[in-house]
């Protein structure tokens, strides 16, 4: 359980009556957690949750949703991974930190997990709000439905997208809540990283969320390139999974033999006419969101198919593979020496691509600081790594190894972001002549070698 010091005031959201507690000794930080934005049956839209009778604590994290129990592994210690919340379908909760100083009207961010959108959930210290609070940012970060509750189609009417719709259900609450906290709900920002990257991109796409945010920061994904299924592509999927199951034999099913079912089934959003009209890269030539996007070196092992490779054969056979009518071209631009480079060049790119189909303001960045820790040297810039820099969150789990440096970078890159919230500039170059933000001991703005640059431009035309 919280050690709970003192309780907030009580206040009035969608539903009834919440009270929080303060987290730091000045008595000036309140945090609310588990304030329930909505509540859906299973493969059902989310609705307003039940309203409560007096005033509902809010001190402890709501259940994450149904996934396979989380646990530390590889260069994801501790602090990246939920606290013990249990797992639930009735997950639609959310958290909220503030300063309690009587301002109004202060920025809003919105953060969205991560977890290949079949697990992770709103506990994981890295997207604690402290640090945005004390700088007068109110801050929110939410649980969604995720794996096959958060994204089954079926030709029996399951059509998919719950998770989205999760989503901007949670955005709605905050902008009929927000005030309430000190909050302006005509300034928000969404914030995502890996899936939760790829859910940033998704709302910037979808009519049914637009006028809830104004501003977007998306980290290590970049589905630029990657339409939306159709339904009846997803649909097909649904059917051949559940066999001829009928929708009463499916919700019949347990949490445990869902997911078994879902380890074959890639979650994605749906082109459903409603929800989604038209893929992210057509949307983006008339959004009014201003982005900012990026990635760390480390997402080469996840995304790129040549850091593995390791010997100068394999490397050009899989260059040949994967890029059967350029390969010439790539070899000469990228020799093996070079192959990680064909790796974080080519994300780069991407992010340029954002900034080509763009009609708004675009800021790019690449994280090379290798965070200190256990293996440090054998993991690098892994991903997820820049999460906590970002929102300024070094937690205890590597007390012994924060240097002044990491210090600073979290100093320079939460400034940086907390700018961006503020009023839409983060200070650094906007993606104009391709520049970007190279985050390593310091910070430089650079851009990708001209040559290269041309290559990628002409790779990549269709997406922009």
């Amino acid at each position: 359980m919280t050690e709970i010091k003192k309780y907030t005031e009580p206040v009035s959201v969608t539903g009834g009556f919440i009270a929080g507690y303060y987290c730091n000794e000045e008595d000036d930080i309140a945090v609310f957690k588990g304030i329930p934005y909505a509540e859906a049956e299973r493969w059902e839209d989310p609705v307003d949750p039940k309203p409560w009778l007096g005033i509902k604590e809010c001190f402890e994290w709501g259940p994450s949703a149904i996934q396979e129990e989380q646990k530390p592994f590889m260069c994801w210690t501790k602090e990246f991974i939920i606290e013990d919340t249990g797992y639930s379908e009735d997950c639609l909760s959310l958290n909220l930190w503030t300063k309690t100083d009587g301002k109004e009207n202060k920025p809003v961010l919105v953060y969205i997990h991560g977890g290949a959108n079949t697990t992770g959930g709103s506990s994981c210290e890295v997207y604690d709000g402290t640090y945005m609070a004390e700088h007068d940012v109110v801050y929110v970060n939410i649980n969604y439905r995720v794996g096959l509750f958060g994204f089954l189609c079926h030709p029996e009417g399951i059509k998919g997208n719950f998770a989205l719709k999760d989503q901007i259900k949670a955005l709605e609450w905050v902008r009929d809540n927000i005030a309430q906290f000190g909050g302006d709900p005509d300034n928000v920002t969404i914030m995502g990283q890996s899936a939760g990257s790829e859910n940033v991109q998704t709302l910037i796409a979808s009519p049914k969320a637009e006028g809830l945010f104004d501003k977007a920061v998306a980290m290590s994904f970049n589905i630029i390139g990657m339409p939306f299924p159709s339904l009846e592509e997803k649909e097909a999927e649904g059917k051949e999974l559940f066999w001829d199951m009928t929708i009463d034999e499916m919700k019949s099913l347990s949490a445990d033999q869902i997911l078994e079912l879902q380890k074959t089934y890639r979650p994605r959003c749906v082109i459903d006419g409603e929800y989604l009209t038209e893929s992210f890269s057509s949307a983006l030539k008339h959004t009014k969101c201003s982005i900012i996007t990026g990635f760390v070196s480390g997402d080469t092992m996840l995304f790129s198919p040549f850091t593995t490779t390791t010997s100068k054969e394999e490397y050009e056979e899989k260059v040949k593979e994967v890029y059967p009518d350029h390969w010439e071209k790539v070899l000469h631009l990228y020799p093996f020496e070079d192959r990680q480079k064909l790796g974080t060049d080519r994300m780069t790119a991407q992010s340029h691509c954002i900034a080509r189909a763009s009609g708004k303001d675009v800021y790019a960045y690449h994280f090379a600081h290798v965070m200190p820790g256990p293996n440090s040297s054998v993991y690098g810039a892994f991903h997820t790594s820049d999460v906590p820099y970002f929102l300024h969150v070094l937690s205890d789990e590597r007390k012994d190894y924060w240097t002044e440096e990491d210090i600073q970078i979290a100093d320079h890159l939460s400034n940086h972001l907390i700018q961006y919230v503020q009023n839409g500039d983060p200070g650094w170059d906007k993606d104009i002549e391709d520049r970007y933000l190279l985050i390593d001991d310091e910070e430089t703005v650079t851009h990708i070698p001209p040559e290269k640059n041309l290559f990628w431009m002409e790779y990549f035309k269709d997406l922009y």
